[in-house]
């Protein structure tokens, strides 16, 4: 796929025809000499898996997601030489989002436009010093929806901007001027976005946490807005999309799944299949040669399947796999994967049985080589333990603690919080106080670790993560005072002490702050396993 061309211009309708055509002919197995058919459109092949396709990409609808990154560089980087010449040839007197075509536009402006049409349908500008929103004409106020406020007041000051309701000092809302001008409604909404004053208003794209535009989330939103009418259809009440679902999540290996997918699609080449083509076939199945060939009478209700199902030791249904559906016979084996009582080497097999009674449909079940492959399988889904070898100093945020040297707990830090809205205002506070503490101890070479989290990403890529600048500046106040620090990220089971003195705050009542040398008596055991693990590194 030519990603570096799509990425700089539009390419032309019939140039993602001819892209689209030759993967697809990829994707059935063609041959230079001879076309094989395509049993499922392209356009189904490009929805998602949830809504019941493989994923593919939609040649058009990538193009503009690509073209859409280099309009949000040039809001993003105003100052750099590529949106500096842009400006300098088509919005000279303007912003970038409020230019037009203009006259004799390049092909590569042309392109870039493109790739605004979907950017602005999901940027929003957030509040800064709040000197370039107005307050009546802009969208800045979230409520199920982006909206200006409501009129509170009969006469009202169109020219009014949101710095009128910042007080510069505190940093924070005018709660007088708010009350003053809106409904108790609206100010709700307004005090849940806290402003950054010290910087300009700002572009966030609302479809990633970070409110930084990504290729993947563009792509979504221009499939949403390009495909509606296909996936409206895909996502239609009957849907098989629930029962595609759980195809993708079997352990089992990626050829089995593909399989599978197309059997629910009807996209196997049986007799029927070829007869609802229009192509004329003998009808008969070639193993029994009394039934209609289709999918499931070779999967499941063929003389020669009904005795493999037989022997295989897979439990079957009341009334046998003969007299149900293809998809009543999916559901009934996805639901054995349920089943506790059974073997887990019965209950994994039956996607390996499916895939060779398709394979060689015409041999005997002694000739189905079934356990190689599945234990070739199995064994590669061992997973390993990795246990936590801790550095010099580390200082592990689940509630706020510290540990040094092996192994060995030095000190521990808890604080009981209340009052958190949501679990990243909880993280924040308790990093901020964690670094307190620190502070305190007269510590200022540090490395954090905590599980993967947004403010972490934050602090180490803040152009990346608009959003969430007012918490990245506040915790940078605490940094600056280090001489050294550096972020990692740990995952729970490597940091079980952690984990467990911060849950230890609700089970055991600990609703006090402390700063504590040495390690709970309870957690010895969890310390000395981590303390071994260092020395056998």
């Amino acid at each position: 796929m030519p990603v570096y061309a799509m990425s700089c211009f539009k390419l032309p309708k019939t140039t993602c025809a001819n892209l689209t055509s030759a993967m697809g002919d990829f994707w059935w197995n063609a041959l230079d000499h001879k076309r094989k058919m395509h049993w499922v459109s392209w356009d189904k092949l490009c929805l998602s898996k949830e809504d019941g396709g493989l994923g593919f990409r939609d040649i058009e609808c990538f193009n503009q997601a690509l073209l859409a990154k280099q309009a949000w560089r040039v809001i993003q980087n105003p100052e750099c030489l590529f949106a500096q010449v842009l400006k300098s040839r088509y919005f000279q007197d303007e912003e970038f989002l409020e230019a037009d075509i203009g006259t004799r536009p390049s092909f590569g402006w042309r392109s870039i436009m493109h790739g605004r049409e979907l950017l602005v349908k999901g940027i929003r500008k957030r509040v800064g010093n709040g000197k370039s929103i107005s307050v009546w004409m802009d969208s800045w106020l979230y409520d199920n929806g982006w909206r200006a406020p409501f009129i509170k007041n009969p006469i009202i000051n169109y020219d009014l901007k949101v710095n009128a309701l910042i007080d510069m000092d505190f940093k924070g809302w005018n709660r007088d001027v708010l009350e003053e001008h809106f409904f108790p409604n609206d100010i709700g909404h307004i005090l849940l976005q806290k402003p950054v004053v010290d910087r300009e208003d700002f572009y966030c794209w609302e479809n990633t946490k970070s409110g930084d535009y990504t290729v993947k989330t563009g792509y979504v939103l221009a499939c949403n807005v390009n495909k509606a009418e296909i996936l409206q259809e895909a996502r239609m009440q009957p849907s098989l999309n629930g029962l595609k679902g759980k195809v993708w999540a079997l352990k089992t290996a990626p050829k089995i799944k593909i399989f599978m997918w197309r059997a629910l699609n009807g996209a196997l080449a049986v007799a029927d299949q070829f007869i609802k083509r229009g192509m004329a076939t003998d009808l008969r199945c070639q193993n029994c040669g009394e039934e209609t060939e289709s999918i499931n009478h070779i999967l499941f209700s063929c003389s020669l399947a009904r005795q493999v199902w037989a022997l295989s030791g897979v439990p079957a249904p009341r009334d046998g796999f003969g007299k149900s559906s293809l998809f009543a016979n999916f559901q009934f084996l996805f639901e054995l994967l349920l089943d506790k009582r059974l073997e887990l080497r019965v209950i994994r097999s039956f996607p390996w049985i499916l895939w060779r009674k398709w394979r060689k449909t015409k041999v005997t079940l002694a000739e189905i080589r079934l356990r190689v492959g599945l234990t070739r399988w199995m064994a590669g889904l061992s997973v390993t333990l990795l246990l936590f070898g801790p550095p010099e100093i580390k200082l592990v945020v689940e509630r706020g603690w510290l540990e040094m040297m092996k192994g060995r707990c030095w000190y521990i830090v808890g604080r009981f919080f209340c009052g958190s809205n949501n679990k990243k205002e909880a993280m924040l506070m308790c990093l901020i106080w964690a670094l307190e503490s620190l502070l305190s101890l007269k510590m200022d070479k540090i490395i954090f670790a905590a599980e993967a989290h947004d403010i972490f990403g934050a602090i180490g890529r803040p152009k990346a993560w608009p959003s969430l600048t007012q918490q990245v500046v506040e915790i940078n106040q605490f940094l600056d005072k280090f001489k050294d620090w550096r972020l990692e990220v740990e995952s729970v089971n490597s940091n079980r002490g952690t984990s467990l003195i911060a849950k230890s705050v609700i089970s055991d009542g600990r609703f006090h702050d402390y700063i504590a040398s040495g390690h709970p008596s309870w957690l010895h055991r969890v310390f000395e396993d981590e303390r071994l693990a260092s020395f056998a590194q």
